[in-house]
């Protein structure tokens, strides 16, 4: 007989293989060692009657604390949040269920999101936050940061790097020695380069937005 856990801190129950399941259960919870994951709601009185049919564990993830408290086979194990946001964020680079990802992002401000997925190096992923970002429901941006970025290995941004060198160009090969004669010269590749990455900028171009033609922006 495994266990039931009501939490809101599930991630460290996932270790291992893991079914991710959203609103219902969609599996029987009998597979032994293997994690279900239900980022949803069930009674008391359901989960008594689940909890000997639970071949290892069912980990259950609903919006607010359950009303009652641990008993047999069933554990309530619900952490007071604090306001630190790296957890949810490092889901961005890690959680493999986009859905619940995205849920878990709406109680992200998007300033906070922005500057912690800053080390990201997509020139699409960013071109389209620039065009949905003050214009769209924060929703559509949010969906951005939960689909656009593959699940990996990749940290938090903590703080920017000084070695620029070392960051891999949104624009251009790495290898490739015109990068700064282009963004020097062609003030349509150095707007793209002013959205998705300015701090890669050569030495003495402005970081403000340019109109093709030489005027800034009003």
């Amino acid at each position: 007989m495994g266990a039931i856990i009501f939490t809101n801190t599930p991630d460290k129950y996932t270790e291992g293989e893991t079914v991710y399941m959203e609103g219902v259960l969609q599996y029987p919870p009998t597979g032994v060692g293997i994690t279900y994951l239900l980022n949803g709601h069930m009674s008391e009185s359901d989960a008594r009657l689940l909890a000997p049919l639970v071949g290892y564990r069912l980990v259950i993830t609903p919006k607010k604390k359950p009303n009652f408290t641990s008993s047999e086979n069933i554990l309530v194990d619900w952490t007071k949040k604090k306001h630190d946001m790296s957890p949810i964020i490092r889901g961005v680079f890690t959680f493999p269920h986009r859905l619940s990802l995205l849920k878990r992002l709406q109680v992200v401000p998007i300033p906070y999101l922005l500057a912690a997925t800053s080390a990201v190096r997509d020139y699409r992923l960013w071109s389209l936050v620039a065009k949905c970002n003050m214009i769209l429901p924060d929703e559509y941006v949010r969906a951005l940061f939960a689909y656009g970025i593959e699940p990996s290995t990749v940290e938090v941004a903590k703080s920017k790097s000084k070695k620029q060198k070392n960051k891999s160009h949104p624009l251009f090969r790495e290898n490739d020695k015109w990068i700064d004669f282009i963004i020097r010269n062609d003030e349509k590749v150095a707007n793209e380069l002013r959205i998705v990455a300015p701090d890669l900028l050569p030495k003495g171009v402005k970081k403000r937005k340019q109109e093709v033609g030489g005027s800034e922006w009003p």
